[in-house]
Protein backbone atom coordinates (compact mmCIF):
# COMPACT_ATOMS: atom_id res chain seq x y z
CA UNK A 1 0.00 0.00 0.00
CA UNK A 2 1.33 3.46 -0.90
CA UNK A 3 2.24 5.98 1.81
CA UNK A 4 -0.72 8.15 0.79
CA UNK A 5 -3.14 5.21 1.01
CA UNK A 6 -1.74 4.31 4.44
CA UNK A 7 -2.24 7.89 5.60
CA UNK A 8 -5.80 7.91 4.28
CA UNK A 9 -6.49 4.58 6.03
CA UNK A 10 -5.27 6.12 9.29
CA UNK A 11 -7.48 9.17 8.79
CA UNK A 12 -10.50 7.01 7.96
CA UNK A 13 -10.01 5.09 11.21
CA UNK A 14 -9.86 8.34 13.17
CA UNK A 15 -12.91 9.79 11.43
CA UNK A 16 -14.96 6.67 12.10
CA UNK A 17 -13.94 6.54 15.76
CA UNK A 18 -17.12 8.41 16.64
CA UNK A 19 -19.13 5.50 15.25
CA UNK A 20 -17.15 3.12 17.44
CA UNK A 21 -17.95 5.25 20.50
CA UNK A 22 -21.66 5.00 19.68
CA UNK A 23 -21.27 1.27 19.26
CA UNK A 24 -19.79 1.02 22.77
CA UNK A 25 -22.84 2.85 24.13
CA UNK A 26 -25.05 0.37 22.30
CA UNK A 27 -23.02 -2.47 23.76
CA UNK A 28 -23.75 -1.25 27.30
CA UNK A 29 -27.48 -1.38 26.52
CA UNK A 30 -27.67 -4.62 24.55
CA UNK A 31 -24.76 -6.66 25.91
CA UNK A 32 -27.19 -8.81 27.86
CA UNK A 33 -28.73 -10.10 24.64
CA UNK A 34 -27.06 -13.32 23.53
CA UNK A 35 -26.86 -12.45 19.83
CA UNK A 36 -25.47 -8.92 20.18
CA UNK A 37 -21.75 -9.76 20.11
CA UNK A 38 -22.19 -12.04 17.10
CA UNK A 39 -24.14 -9.33 15.20
CA UNK A 40 -21.59 -6.69 16.21
CA UNK A 41 -18.73 -8.89 14.99
CA UNK A 42 -20.44 -9.54 11.66
CA UNK A 43 -21.09 -5.82 11.16
CA UNK A 44 -17.47 -4.93 11.84
CA UNK A 45 -16.26 -7.64 9.47
CA UNK A 46 -18.45 -6.35 6.64
CA UNK A 47 -17.34 -2.77 7.27
CA UNK A 48 -13.66 -3.79 7.13
CA UNK A 49 -14.19 -5.54 3.78
CA UNK A 50 -15.99 -2.51 2.35
CA UNK A 51 -13.32 -0.09 3.54
CA UNK A 52 -10.61 -2.40 2.16
CA UNK A 53 -12.33 -2.34 -1.25
CA UNK A 54 -12.48 1.46 -1.10
CA UNK A 55 -8.80 1.84 -0.14
CA UNK A 56 -7.62 -0.66 -2.77
CA UNK A 57 -9.50 1.25 -5.49
CA UNK A 58 -8.17 4.56 -4.14
CA UNK A 59 -4.63 3.25 -4.40
CA UNK A 60 -5.32 2.13 -7.98
CA UNK A 61 -6.75 5.55 -8.79
CA UNK A 62 -3.69 7.27 -7.33
CA UNK A 63 -1.32 5.02 -9.29
CA UNK A 64 -3.01 6.08 -12.54
CA UNK A 65 -2.33 9.78 -11.92
CA UNK A 66 0.54 11.68 -13.54
CA UNK A 67 3.34 12.84 -11.25
CA UNK A 68 2.00 16.41 -11.04
CA UNK A 69 -1.48 15.12 -10.21
CA UNK A 70 -0.05 12.80 -7.55
CA UNK A 71 1.71 15.71 -5.84
CA UNK A 72 -1.47 17.75 -5.96
CA UNK A 73 -3.44 14.90 -4.42
CA UNK A 74 -0.90 14.32 -1.64
CA UNK A 75 -1.12 17.98 -0.72
CA UNK A 76 -4.91 17.87 -0.82
CA UNK A 77 -5.22 14.87 1.53
CA UNK A 78 -4.34 16.91 4.61
CA UNK A 79 -6.76 19.76 3.89
CA UNK A 80 -9.96 20.40 5.83
CA UNK A 81 -11.99 20.01 2.63
CA UNK A 82 -10.47 16.57 2.03
CA UNK A 83 -11.21 15.52 5.62
CA UNK A 84 -14.88 16.45 5.26
CA UNK A 85 -15.18 14.63 1.95
CA UNK A 86 -13.30 11.59 3.25
CA UNK A 87 -15.71 11.31 6.16
CA UNK A 88 -18.67 11.47 3.76
CA UNK A 89 -17.10 8.82 1.51
CA UNK A 90 -16.22 6.53 4.42
CA UNK A 91 -19.73 6.68 5.86
CA UNK A 92 -21.23 6.03 2.43
CA UNK A 93 -18.88 3.08 1.90
CA UNK A 94 -19.84 1.28 5.11
CA UNK A 95 -23.55 1.70 4.29
CA UNK A 96 -23.29 0.47 0.68
CA UNK A 97 -23.41 -3.17 -0.40
CA UNK A 98 -22.28 -2.66 -4.00
CA UNK A 99 -18.57 -3.38 -4.34
CA UNK A 100 -18.64 -1.62 -7.72
CA UNK A 101 -20.05 1.58 -6.20
CA UNK A 102 -17.50 1.42 -3.37
CA UNK A 103 -14.66 0.99 -5.88
CA UNK A 104 -16.06 3.90 -7.90
CA UNK A 105 -15.78 6.18 -4.86
CA UNK A 106 -12.23 4.93 -4.32
CA UNK A 107 -11.28 5.76 -7.91
CA UNK A 108 -12.98 9.14 -7.70
CA UNK A 109 -11.41 10.42 -4.48
CA UNK A 110 -7.81 10.91 -5.75
CA UNK A 111 -8.83 12.26 -9.18
CA UNK A 112 -8.52 16.03 -8.75
CA UNK A 113 -9.35 16.95 -12.36
CA UNK A 114 -12.22 19.44 -12.24
CA UNK A 115 -12.75 18.92 -15.96
CA UNK A 116 -13.52 15.23 -15.47
CA UNK A 117 -15.23 15.47 -12.10
CA UNK A 118 -16.29 18.94 -10.84
CA UNK A 119 -16.34 19.41 -7.01
CA UNK A 120 -20.15 19.32 -7.07
CA UNK A 121 -20.04 15.87 -8.69
CA UNK A 122 -17.71 14.53 -5.97
CA UNK A 123 -20.32 15.24 -3.31
CA UNK A 124 -23.20 14.16 -5.52
CA UNK A 125 -21.55 10.75 -5.92
CA UNK A 126 -21.96 10.10 -2.18
CA UNK A 127 -25.65 10.92 -2.25
CA UNK A 128 -26.41 9.00 -5.43
CA UNK A 129 -24.42 5.83 -4.69
CA UNK A 130 -25.15 5.43 -0.97
CA UNK A 131 -26.88 2.11 -0.32
CA UNK A 132 -27.03 1.04 -3.98
CA UNK A 133 -26.80 -2.65 -4.90
CA UNK A 134 -24.65 -4.22 -7.60
CA UNK A 135 -27.84 -5.32 -9.37
CA UNK A 136 -28.94 -1.70 -9.74
CA UNK A 137 -25.46 -0.65 -10.86
CA UNK A 138 -25.63 -3.32 -13.57
CA UNK A 139 -29.12 -2.11 -14.56
CA UNK A 140 -27.88 1.48 -14.83
CA UNK A 141 -24.92 0.51 -17.03
CA UNK A 142 -27.13 -1.67 -19.24
CA UNK A 143 -29.68 1.13 -19.73
CA UNK A 144 -26.89 3.62 -20.48
CA UNK A 145 -25.57 1.21 -23.14
CA UNK A 146 -29.09 0.92 -24.55
CA UNK A 147 -29.33 4.72 -24.74
CA UNK A 148 -26.01 4.83 -26.60
CA UNK A 149 -27.23 2.25 -29.11
CA UNK A 150 -30.42 4.25 -29.73
CA UNK A 151 -28.56 7.56 -30.13
CA UNK A 152 -26.03 5.94 -32.48
CA UNK A 153 -28.90 4.72 -34.65
CA UNK A 154 -30.39 8.24 -34.76
CA UNK A 155 -27.04 9.70 -35.83
CA UNK A 156 -26.79 7.11 -38.58
CA UNK A 157 -30.17 8.25 -39.85
CA UNK A 158 -29.23 11.94 -39.73
CA UNK A 159 -25.44 12.38 -39.54
CA UNK A 160 -24.21 15.79 -38.40
CA UNK A 161 -27.69 16.93 -37.32
CA UNK A 162 -28.72 17.82 -33.74
CA UNK A 163 -30.88 15.07 -32.25
CA UNK A 164 -34.45 15.94 -33.32
CA UNK A 165 -37.45 16.09 -31.02
CA UNK A 166 -38.66 12.57 -31.82
CA UNK A 167 -36.90 9.80 -33.71
CA UNK A 168 -38.14 6.19 -33.91
CA UNK A 169 -35.49 3.48 -33.66
CA UNK A 170 -35.64 -0.29 -33.51
CA UNK A 171 -36.99 -1.06 -30.04
CA UNK A 172 -38.08 2.43 -29.05
CA UNK A 173 -37.84 6.18 -29.52
CA UNK A 174 -35.41 9.01 -28.76
CA UNK A 175 -36.44 12.50 -27.72
CA UNK A 176 -33.54 14.82 -28.42
CA UNK A 177 -32.79 18.51 -28.03
CA UNK A 178 -33.44 19.48 -31.62
CA UNK A 179 -36.32 21.81 -30.71
CA UNK A 180 -34.06 23.73 -28.34
CA UNK A 181 -36.38 23.08 -25.40
CA UNK A 182 -35.28 19.69 -24.13
CA UNK A 183 -32.86 19.89 -21.16
CA UNK A 184 -31.55 16.39 -21.83
CA UNK A 185 -32.03 13.38 -24.06
CA UNK A 186 -34.85 10.99 -23.09
CA UNK A 187 -35.01 7.35 -24.15
CA UNK A 188 -38.27 5.46 -24.59
CA UNK A 189 -37.58 1.74 -24.80
CA UNK A 190 -40.17 -0.94 -25.48
CA UNK A 191 -40.64 -2.49 -22.06
CA UNK A 192 -40.24 -6.17 -22.93
CA UNK A 193 -37.17 -5.60 -25.12
CA UNK A 194 -35.55 -3.44 -22.45
CA UNK A 195 -36.29 -6.10 -19.84
CA UNK A 196 -34.69 -8.78 -22.03
CA UNK A 197 -31.58 -6.63 -22.33
CA UNK A 198 -31.40 -6.35 -18.53
CA UNK A 199 -32.12 -10.04 -18.01
CA UNK A 200 -35.21 -9.15 -15.95
CA UNK A 201 -38.95 -9.50 -16.19
CA UNK A 202 -40.76 -6.33 -17.38
CA UNK A 203 -42.00 -5.67 -13.84
CA UNK A 204 -38.46 -5.99 -12.46
CA UNK A 205 -37.10 -3.72 -15.20
CA UNK A 206 -39.64 -0.99 -14.44
CA UNK A 207 -38.90 -1.30 -10.72
CA UNK A 208 -35.13 -1.03 -11.32
CA UNK A 209 -35.63 2.05 -13.50
CA UNK A 210 -37.82 3.62 -10.80
CA UNK A 211 -35.18 2.99 -8.13
CA UNK A 212 -32.47 4.53 -10.31
CA UNK A 213 -34.62 7.59 -10.97
CA UNK A 214 -35.43 7.96 -7.27
CA UNK A 215 -31.72 8.22 -6.48
CA UNK A 216 -31.20 10.49 -9.57
CA UNK A 217 -28.85 8.06 -11.27
CA UNK A 218 -31.34 8.28 -14.14
CA UNK A 219 -33.74 11.16 -14.89
CA UNK A 220 -37.47 11.09 -15.46
CA UNK A 221 -39.11 12.31 -18.66
CA UNK A 222 -39.43 16.10 -18.55
CA UNK A 223 -42.62 16.07 -20.66
CA UNK A 224 -45.95 15.50 -18.90
CA UNK A 225 -47.64 12.41 -20.28
CA UNK A 226 -44.35 11.01 -21.56
CA UNK A 227 -44.69 8.87 -24.66
CA UNK A 228 -48.42 8.35 -24.43
CA UNK A 229 -47.96 4.64 -23.77
CA UNK A 230 -47.38 2.79 -20.51
CA UNK A 231 -45.56 0.04 -22.42
CA UNK A 232 -42.44 2.22 -22.76
CA UNK A 233 -39.69 2.27 -20.17
CA UNK A 234 -38.53 5.91 -20.20
CA UNK A 235 -35.47 7.55 -18.71
CA UNK A 236 -33.14 10.47 -19.34
CA UNK A 237 -29.37 10.93 -19.25
CA UNK A 238 -27.42 14.19 -18.86
CA UNK A 239 -23.74 15.09 -18.40
CA UNK A 240 -23.47 13.85 -14.80
CA UNK A 241 -24.98 10.53 -15.80
CA UNK A 242 -22.31 10.09 -18.46
CA UNK A 243 -19.70 10.72 -15.75
CA UNK A 244 -21.32 8.08 -13.55
CA UNK A 245 -21.39 5.67 -16.45
CA UNK A 246 -17.66 6.04 -17.11
CA UNK A 247 -16.74 5.89 -13.43
CA UNK A 248 -18.91 2.85 -12.63
CA UNK A 249 -17.74 1.09 -15.79
CA UNK A 250 -14.10 1.52 -14.70
CA UNK A 251 -14.97 0.34 -11.19
CA UNK A 252 -16.77 -2.75 -12.46
CA UNK A 253 -13.72 -3.72 -14.52
CA UNK A 254 -11.49 -3.15 -11.50
CA UNK A 255 -13.65 -5.30 -9.22
CA UNK A 256 -13.89 -8.07 -11.81
CA UNK A 257 -10.10 -8.21 -12.06
CA UNK A 258 -9.40 -7.83 -8.35
CA UNK A 259 -11.78 -9.93 -6.23
CA UNK A 260 -11.50 -9.43 -2.48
Amino acid sequence: MSNTAIEIARRVSALLARSDELAELASDVFDGHSGYRMIRGAMLGVQRIRLSTFLAALETGESELGETEKQRFRGYVGSELAQELLLDYSQTVIRTSSRVAIAALGLLFPDQSDDRYPPRFRRLACEVLEGISDDDVDAFLALADLADAFILEVRRQAPGVELPKFTPVVGGMVRGRGDGKGPYVVIGAEGEKAADRLGLTPAQAYAACERLQTRSLLLRDFVDGGWGSSSYLTFGLADDHERFRGLLGRARDLVAGNPV
